[in-house]
């Protein structure tokens, strides 16, 4: 089996699906959507108001992509998915 990250998106489980990836992540160690997700849904849906104003995370997100060491990054949250830290620690 090929070495995976410790986080991936819907992308990898459920291909062609372009919205579930874009809007479901989820954390490989939990194999459930990011808990910070869930309980930020309502942000969530509102992801795309949010999108016309700069934010910092969106700037970490694309310096940790372009370095190839991305932490999943709960847009909501803009920080490491709880599922993932708790994992991480383990």
């Amino acid at each position: 089996m090929a070495s995976l990250s410790p986080s991936t998106t819907v992308a990898e489980r459920v291909r062609g699906n372009r919205y579930q990836a874009l809007h479901l992540p989820l954390c490989r160690a939990a194999a459930m959507p990011c808990p910070a997700y869930r309980r930020q849904t309502l942000i969530h849906r509102n992801i795309n108001r949010l999108h016309r104003y700069p934010r910092p995370a969106q700037a970490q997100r694309r310096r940790a992509r372009t370095a190839g060491a991305e932490p999943l990054l709960c847009r909501a949250a803009a920080s490491p998915c709880p599922a993932y830290i708790t994992q991480a620690l383990i």
